[in-house]
């Protein structure tokens, strides 16, 4: 035997590798010639059978009298319109199951919640109220009681009044400008 280069086995085995790949794709042409082959059969025995079918109905066709012919081609008639009003059927059915979900999705069944009259009467605020607006201690949740609302002055500051009343000329400045000097001050005017 002779002694074997690592160079020379690498070539080798790079030979092989070609062989085998070649041989590989070989495969696949055959394969495919195959399938090829046999579709083409296939699709011949459809055409002949489609031939044979259509050679006989118009044997048959040949054969029938008019009353035949017009019984026929209503029934044929009939059948279509069935077959179109149970598609449009489906198509209606399934929008109207789409429609469903989408809806049970974004606007969730909410049960109704009746809260009667509201006729409670805050003591506090004057208010009227449901009677399951109260908490845990009895207090009604939105009354002004607890901050919420300002409850309106009884007497007003005299500089007030002369301010708003419009009789000199100080007021009526003032009335003009009002939204300036609340927008300058970081004022609120909830009535505006």
């Amino acid at each position: 035997m002779l002694p074997v280069d690592g160079r020379q086995l690498e070539n080798v085995k790079g030979e092989l590798l070609k062989l085998k790949k070649i041989e590989a794709a070989d495969c696949k042409i055959w394969h495919n010639v195959a399938r090829t082959e046999e579709r083409k059969k296939q699709k011949n025995k459809e055409i002949d059978d489609c031939q044979t079918w259509h050679n006989m109905a118009m044997e048959r066709r040949a054969e029938e009298t008019d009353e035949q012919r017009n019984s026929r081609l209503s029934a044929m008639l009939q059948h279509a319109r069935e077959r179109r009003l149970n598609v449009i059927e489906g198509q209606n059915h399934h929008q109207i199951q789409t429609f469903y979900a989408a809806r049970t999705v974004l606007y969730p069944i909410v049960e109704e919640h009746n809260c009667e009259e509201m006729d409670n009467l805050c003591l506090k605020c004057g208010g009227l109220y449901f009677r399951d607006e109260k908490n845990t201690r009895e207090i009604y949740t939105h009354c002004c009681h607890n901050g919420n609302i300002i409850e309106q002055a009884s007497v007003y500051p005299v500089e007030m009044k002369r301010l708003m009343d419009g009789s000199d000329e100080l007021s009526v400045h003032f009335k003009n400008k009002i939204r300036s000097y609340q927008c300058y001050n970081g004022c609120t005017d909830c009535t505006a």
